[in-house]
């Protein structure tokens, strides 16, 4: 089977996602370009020297992200990108609910 070569792109603090790179390592279908994720530069610089990589996974802030996203396509329009999403969702459970649980509970 095939390898795809990723390149993980950091911009910003420490973030919950700073870890995926040590998971996508674990998988032998996934080749890392570089040890750690790597600055919007270095990675501008890398994807310019290195046509192997294939994708670009882009940890950073919301609102960072199209510029990031714009300087990665600016030097190579061929590679694909990915960003991690967090989706927090609170969900307002229905009345039957409720009423089980008030009754589970003991009221």
């Amino acid at each position: 089977m095939e390898t795809c070569n990723i390149l993980l792109v950091k911009d910003g603090p420490q973030d919950p996602f700073d870890a995926i790179g040590q998971r996508l390592a674990l998988d032998p279908n996934v080749t890392l370009a570089s040890e750690a994720p790597v600055s919007v530069e270095q990675a501008v610089v890398m994807i310019w020297e290195q046509p192997e990589i294939a994708v670009i996974l882009i940890i950073g802030q919301e609102t960072a992200i199209p510029a990031i996203a714009s300087a990665i396509r600016a030097a190579r329009s061929d590679v694909h990108m990915l960003r991690p999403q967090r989706r927090l969702r609170a969900r307002r459970p229905f009345p039957q609910q409720l009423r089980r649980r008030t009754v589970a509970g003991g009221a």
